[in-house]
C-alpha cells in the first residue's frame, strides 16, 4: 500500500496529515503536482513533478496507483479513475470514495455542476477557516482497516 496525493490543490494542513501518518507507519507517499512544495520536498517521501496541463498530475497519479493504494484528493473525477483500478480514494473534507459509492458520487457531482452552469444553483464560494477534523479521522480508520488486511 501507498498514499497518492493530488498535491496541487491539497491544502497545506492535509499535507501535514499525510506525512506525519507516512512517516509514523512507514508508509511510502507521493504527492503529484506541476510546482515545487517544500513541505513536501524537505520530507522523506517522493515529490513527483509533472509538467504543466489540466489532467497531467492526474495522469501520473493514476499510471502510479494499484489495488489497495489510497488516493488524497479533491476531484471526484480522479477518484473515480483510481477506484477502477481497486484503490479507494478520500476528498480532503473526509468523503471516502469506494467502488461501492463512486458511481453515484459522479452523477450527483455532475448533477450538481449542470446546475450551477445553468444558474439554477449559485457557485459555492470556500471561504473562512476549513476545518480539517473529518479528514483526519477518515483518514486513520482508512489506514487502520488498511494495515489490517
Amino acid at each position: 500500500m501507498k498514499l497518492l496525493v493530488d498535491a496541487d490543490g491539497c491544502p497545506r494542513n492535509v499535507r501535514a496529515i499525510v506525512l506525519r501518518a507516512a512517516g509514523r507507519l512507514g508508509i511510502p507517499a507521493l504527492f503529484f503536482a506541476d510546482r515545487r512544495l517544500p513541505d513536501v520536498e524537505s520530507s522523506k517521501q517522493e515529490m513527483v513533478l509533472v509538467g504543466k496541463g489540466d489532467d497531467s498530475a492526474d495522469d501520473a497519479l493514476v499510471r502510479q496507483c494499484e489495488a489497495g493504494d489510497i488516493c488524497i484528493s479533491r476531484d471526484i473525477l480522479l477518484a473515480a479513475r483510481v477506484v477502477e483500478r481497486g484503490a479507494v480514494a478520500i476528498d480532503t473534507d473526509g468523503s471516502v470514495y469506494t467502488k461501492e459509492n463512486i458511481a453515484e458520487r459522479v452523477s450527483m457531482r455532475n448533477i450538481m455542476t449542470e446546475l450551477r452552469f445553468s444558474g439554477i444553483m449559485p457557485t459555492q464560494k470556500k471561504g473562512g477557516e476549513q476545518h480539517y477534523t473529518p479528514f483526519a479521522n477518515a483518514f486513520d480508520t482508512l489506514l487502520a482497516k488498511h494495515n489490517k488486511g
